[in-house]
């Protein structure tokens, strides 16, 4: 039953962030985000996917930072900062799987911080490489479902507006 209802999550968590990847306005994009990383922090917690869990978190409040335009260089420095003490205390960084939520966390909140709208969605297609890559090794089948067409919803929207500006 908890395998179950953490694959449900992780489809909850794969409709939002699949969703947020087509979004016009970074405000829209925090939204289906901040849905996301809850039911993703719920769905890592019944896998034991606790590097998940500790970055989910973390991205959590970034989220909710950045939606709420409260973020700037010192805040995204403290959030990285964070991220990194967290999993280095609470992990065995000998797994290296235990790396990805980390890596996919720091990749992101650079991407949020330093970038518009397109920059947003670039760094979307990085992370959800790295998540879906760890999403393996913790068995969220139906979460990586969403991550390949998170990647592709994403990248169709950069191409349509590439074209769009041309």
């Amino acid at each position: 039953m908890i395998f179950i209802l953490a694959q449900i999550m992780g489809a909850v968590s794969g409709i939002c962030f699949m969703l947020s990847g087509a979004q016009k306005t970074h405000k829209k994009i925090m939204i289906l985000q901040i849905v996301d990383c809850t039911a993703v922090l719920i769905n890592n917690l019944l896998l034991a996917g606790y590097a998940g869990a500790i970055m989910s978190g973390v991205s959590l409040t970034r989220n909710i930072l950045s939606y709420k335009n409260k973020t700037n260089t010192k805040v995204t420095a403290i959030i990285m900062i964070i991220s990194i003490i967290l999993t280095f205390s609470f992990m065995d960084m000998s797994i290296i799987w235990n790396w990805l939520p980390l890596v996919a966390s720091v990749v992101y909140t650079l991407g949020l911080h330093y970038g518009d709208c397109k920059t947003t969605k670039l760094h979307i297609l990085i992370n959800v490489t790295i998540w879906a890559i760890y999403n393996i090794f913790i068995k969220s089948y139906i979460l990586n479902i969403f991550n390949v067409l998170t990647f592709i919803v994403t990248l169709q929207s950069l191409i349509k507006e590439n074209k769009t500006k041309s």
